[in-house]
């Protein structure tokens, strides 16, 4: 069983930071297939509640844990996982990592999976909270994923939230993979690895090995499949690929889908960051930016087409 509550904290935090569609669901369901790992759903609440005060300092559970319910990715994400508020104790002894291993264990009772040594959490906001998640869970670690800025602005564009264009796509990447390097030069390499998605898919078991080895956990051959997260399932459809074998083929899926101005306007913005990080241009280096009748037309376009996503996205989420 887990730990009780108001110890100290005794389940190490696993947080998959990385950009939305980069691979954070998916490496989180294959590192939450290991026994000892319990990989939660998504549950953004947990960095956006955390107290500015001491960590050690007691918190009004149930004041922190109506603000949890609040939040809509506990209404969506967590819905259907009951929550026994009457195991919640009322001293006032609780800290905030202590309420959330109380919660933790709400989750691990509700999937039978509660023999386990840590949590983790994908979030992708997760990035933008990394100071306190660490003064909150001193003993957490994190997996920074990063994957090629084309493949995410197809992908990014096909859903039905975020940037539904490619030159806000582009710099949605540029912001979240700066904020992982920011992340990774503040807790330092004994805290923090980067994998590429591209890796994991195409080498799973080398790269699985490598992340076991830096979670100190022993490796499993289950963790070179997603399967150690059930997703709701009005979002299945954004995550098909959970539970099934991650296929190398979907890896140049933009080449085909993204058109060939697309491809020229991405890499004459983000060609650069590309090439340090690895991945290589197929454009010449003086390919021509977006002009400023494109840009603007781009623009445009995007604002009707964000509305009908948002239509679509909110009646996915609330009708359901």
């Amino acid at each position: 069983m887990l730990n009780p509550l108001g110890s100290t904290h005794p389940l190490r935090p696993i947080f998959v930071i990385g950009a939305e569609r980069s691979g954070t669901t998916m490496l989180g369901s294959m590192i939450g297939a290991h026994s000892d790992v319990l990989c939660l759903p998504e549950s953004n609440f947990i960095a956006v509640h955390m107290p500015t005060s001491d960590p050690k300092r007691p918190v009004d559970s149930r004041h922190i844990l109506k603000m949890f319910r609040s939040h809509y990715k506990f209404r969506t994400m967590w819905r259907g996982v009951r929550v026994d508020d009457a195991s919640l104790a009322s001293d006032t002894s609780i800290t905030f990592p202590g309420l959330v291993d109380w919660l933790v264990e709400q989750y691990a009772i509700s999937v039978n999976k509660t023999s386990v040594t840590s949590w983790l959490d994908h979030a992708p906001n997760n990035l933008l909270y990394v100071h306190r998640l660490n003064q909150h869970f001193p003993n957490s670690k994190f997996v920074h994923i990063i994957r090629d800025g084309r493949a995410f602005a197809n992908s990014m564009i096909a859903a039905d939230w975020g940037p539904n264009d490619v030159i806000d796509a582009a710099e949605r990447w540029v912001y979240f993979v700066g904020l992982g390097m920011i992340a990774m030069n503040y807790l330092g390499e004994g805290r923090i690895m980067m994998v590429k998605y591209e890796d994991v898919v195409t080498k799973p078991e080398e790269s699985m090995q490598g992340i076991a080895r830096f979670l100190e956990l022993d490796f499993q051959p289950g963790m070179c499949s997603p399967t150690g997260l059930s997703v709701p399932g009005f979002i299945k459809k954004t995550h098909a690929l959970l539970g099934a074998s991650v296929e190398p083929k979907r890896l140049d899926a933009w080449k085909q889908k993204l058109k060939p101005r697309d491809i020229e306007i991405l890499e004459s913005k983000i060609g650069d960051l590309l090439l340090i990080l690895g991945y290589q241009r197929i454009t010449d280096l003086d390919v021509a930016p977006a002009s400023d009748n494109e840009y603007y037309l781009r623009k445009t376009l995007s604002v009707s087409k964000s509305i009908r996503n948002k239509l679509a996205h909110f009646k996915r989420y609330y009708s359901n």
